[in-house]
Order: structure tokens, then C-alpha cells, then sequence
């Protein structure tokens, strides 16, 4: 018994001398990659020493430094975009807008006396004292229009997910807005209502120079009838030079494109009260302007909370294609004053001389600026209210097309049968131009998505 006691004593002994004699590891020396054993946890019974548990080993995470101006060391899950500061624009790469615009259009010119009135026996001609200009060159400033209701739609697209590149397209259109002057007479005594022209040679026993066309004593009208329409459309890639998260700046690239309509009719009426037959004389006057060219602009815009501001300029340069159509007749209904029905071709300005299409290219220029209020209704809805202004340097309108130097031998229906004697007059050899602004307020909605 004895023996045994003084074995498990010596055992013992020989245990806490190895574990003491064991020199401790510094794990803080460590390096990447490197095993480190934990310390063997060791018990002692009696008689006996049993090995019970061994920790895992250690191994310190391998740490990965990365340059993103050598792509090589950039891991295939790691992108620079990662890093970089998102625009304020980011989230959507669709916009589309809706605008309801309310214009005004600059009057329409007419360059010559078209109405005039007095007291018979005069006629109503330009050189007779007591004439007076009713309508036309003489009667006050150019015919107003009134405000043109009209809508805009605009489409537009992120090219790339930086937001930098954009393509945006538009197009606008005004109503037809039309303008109605009317004055008659009921004959007799009573003053008459006239057409005033200028007679290059004698006709009918009537000499040269100022004349007017009216009925005399029987009653009669002129009316004067003035339409418009204005239209357009641009191609523009938009280029996003700077942005923070409240202001913005780009600036634009593109096409653009102007359309002008107008027309201008004149008609005089005289009216056989004997037989209620109508002889009637018409001249129309038919333009069309429309313009091309390229166009560079800017914009800068601000946005503070939900509100919004931007300024836009943009000028286009280019070439405006004006056509000029005349076209006129004389209609006889009834047998008036004695005469046969039928239609006679020539008016009193437009006459076979210069009936017909002309046509030219001119060098123009189109500057538009822009003032623009937005506030955001959602995330991804604004609404907004702007004012625009529209220039176009050249346009051709019907009012400055009348020519009132006639040569009344070349209608066929005063002077049978029509055939030139003398100068022919008026001829159609050029095309007079003039300015154009279209100015007013626009309310919109946009949508990005």
C-alpha cells in the first residue's frame, strides 16, 4: 500500500515540473498565415494524466489592399462604382412631360391699305380727300391674334447608368387661331367700302394711277379673313457637365425644327338687289415657313427640399424655307347685274401674272429662353409652371406678300378678254420677310420612371 502512494507521488511531481518547464507562445507575433497553437489544456487525476481537449488552431484574416488605378489588383467583385458619390438625379432612367401652353403670337402684318371708305362720289381711292383706311397699311398697328392655346410633349432618356449622356425629344403645337374683319354697306347714298389698288395702265376708260374697286350704289362688303398656326419640334442630346446636391448645369446638342401657317383671304361682294346675285372678287394668300437648323443651349437649375428652378437658353442657326401660294377668281351667282354665272379666273391683286407657287431658302436664326418654377409631388412626379419666349429672325406671312400695283387689263372678267396690254403687274418674283415672337406661360407634368 504503502509502495503504490509513493508512485502516485512521484508521478505527480514529474506532471507540474513539465508544465511549469513549458514556455508560453506570443500570439501577438504572429504573421498572416501562420499556425498558432493554443495551449494543451491538461488534467491530472491520480494515477493517471489524460489528454481531454485541443483548441482549433488560429489563423489571423488575410488582408487584401486594393488600387483602383491598377485594374489588375481590383478583386472581379469589387467595382470603383461602388465608392463613388451618386447623383442626384439617380433612381429613375425615363422622363416623360406633358404641357399645356397659353401664347401669344406677334400680329400679323399686312403691308398694304386693303379697306378704305368715303362719301360719294368718291370711290374710295387712296389720292381722294376724306378717304379713310378701314383696314390694312394706315389703320393701326398689325392684327392681334389673341392668346393661343396649345400642347407640348417631351420624351427623354439616360444613356448610360452615370447619368451624363441623355437624348430628349419635343414637340409643340398651337391651335389655328383665326382673325375676321367685315365692313359693308347698304348703297344708295350711303359712304361706300372699297378696295383700294394702284392701275399701272388705263383700263375701261379709267386712267392710270389710284382707283378702287366697289359697287357704286349698290350694296356691297369686303371682308378680310387672317389664320395662323405655329409648330415644332427639336432632337436634343443633353451633356451633364456638373451637379451637387442642389444645383445642376448641362448643356445640349441638337436639331431643331419651326413651322409657320398662314393664310390671308380678301374678298369683295357686290349685291344685286334686283335678283339677290352676288358678283365676287377673291384674292388668297397662302404662306408656309419652316425652319432647320442646329442648336447648342444651356441649362442651370437649382433645387432646394421639394422646390425646384431652372434657367434655359437655347440658340438654333440654320436656313428657313418659305413658300408663298397666290391664288384668286371672280364668281358670279345669280345672273348678278346682268352678268353670267360662273367662276373667272383672276382676283383684283391676284391675277394670272402672279398666280401661283414661289418659293426660296433664307439663312435664319431661332434663340429660346426659358424661366422654369417645379415643385415634387412624389419622388418621381413635378409639376411646374414656366414662362417661354420664342424668336424666329425670317419668316414669310401672307399680309406682306400684296402686291397693290396691278394692271387690271389681265382680268378676264373687267376687261374681256384678259389679254396683257401694257405692264405686266403684279408679278411674283419675291418674297417679303419679317420676325416673329411667340411668347406666354406653359403648366406641366412630368413623370420619371
Amino acid at each position: 500500500m504503502m509502495h503504490r502512494m509513493l508512485d502516485a507521488l512521484a508521478i505527480l511531481l514529474f506532471g507540474v515540473g513539465l508544465v511549469r518547464a513549458q514556455e508560453p507562445r506570443n500570439h501577438s507575433l504572429a504573421t498572416p498565415g501562420e499556425v498558432v497553437p493554443q495551449a494543451e489544456k491538461i488534467f491530472i487525476v491520480p494515477a493517471a494524466v489524460y489528454e481531454v481537449e485541443r483548441a482549433a488552431p488560429y489563423r489571423p484574416a488575410a488582408i487584401t489592399t486594393v488600387d483602383f488605378r491598377d485594374s489588375s489588383s481590383v478583386p472581379s467583385n469589387v467595382s470603383a462604382e461602388d465608392f463613388k458619390e451618386p447623383r442626384p438625379t439617380d433612381g429613375f432612367r425615363f422622363w416623360a412631360r406633358g404641357e399645356y401652353l397659353l401664347w401669344r403670337v406677334t400680329g400679323a402684318p399686312v403691308a398694304v391699305p386693303l379697306v378704305t371708305t368715303n362719301n360719294p362720289p368718291a370711290i374710295g381711292a387712296l389720292n381722294e380727300p376724306g378717304t379713310t383706311v378701314l383696314f390694312g397699311a394706315g389703320s393701326g398697328p398689325d392684327v392681334n391674334f389673341g392668346k393661343f392655346s396649345g400642347g407640348r410633349v417631351t420624351i427623354g432618356a439616360w444613356l448610360e447608368d452615370d447619368h451624363e449622356y441623355s437624348l430628349e425629344a419635343t414637340a409643340f403645337l398651337l391651335q389655328r387661331r383665326g382673325f375676321l374683319f367685315s365692313a359693308s354697306t347698304v348703297g344708295g347714298g350711303a359712304q361706300v367700302v372699297s378696295i383700294p389698288f394702284n392701275a399701272t395702265d388705263p383700263f375701261n376708260g379709267n386712267p392710270a394711277g389710284e382707283s378702287a374697286l366697289n359697287a357704286g350704289a349698290a350694296p356691297s362688303s369686303a371682308t378680310v379673313y387672317l389664320a395662323s398656326r405655329l409648330f415644332g419640334g427639336e432632337l436634343n442630346e443633353t451633356i451633364h457637365l456638373w451637379s451637387t446636391e442642389t444645383f445642376y448645369w448641362s448643356t445640349l446638342l441638337g436639331f431643331r425644327y419651326v413651322g409657320l401657317r398662314e393664310e390671308l383671304t380678301l374678298t369683295h361682294s357686290s349685291h344685286d338687289a334686283g335678283n339677290s346675285g352676288t358678283l365676287s372678287v377673291n384674292d388668297a394668300y397662302a404662306t408656309r415657313s419652316q425652319f432647320y437648323g442646329g442648336q447648342l443651349g444651356t441649362r442651370f437649375g437649382m433645387s432646394v427640399g421639394r422646390f425646384g428652378l431652372e434657367t434655359a437658353v437655347k440658340v438654333a442657326v440654320g436656313s428657313s424655307s418659305q413658300v408663298v401660294n397666290i391664288n384668286g377668281n371672280t364668281i358670279v351667282t345669280n345672273g348678278a347685274f346682268g352678268f353670267a354665272n360662273g367662276t373667272t379666273i383672276g382676283g383684283l391683286f391676284a391675277l394670272p401674272s402672279n398666280i401661283g407657287t414661289t418659293g426660296h431658302m433664307v439663312f435664319a436664326v431661332v434663340p429660346e429662353l426659358t424661366f422654369k418654377a417645379s415643385v415634387a409631388l412624389t419622388p418621381r412626379i413635378r409639376s411646374y409652371v414656366a414662362y417661354q419666349g420664342l424668336y424666329v429672325s425670317n419668316a414669310a406671312r401672307p399680309g406682306n406678300q400684296i402686291d397693290r400695283t396691278i394692271n387690271p387689263n389681265l382680268n378676264p372678267f373687267f376687261v374681256p378678254p384678259g389679254n396683257l396690254v401694257g405692264t405686266a403687274a403684279p408679278l411674283a418674283t419675291t418674297i417679303r420677310e419679317s420676325s416673329l415672337w411667340a411668347q406666354g406661360l406653359q403648366v406641366g407634368l412630368e413623370i420619371r420612371y
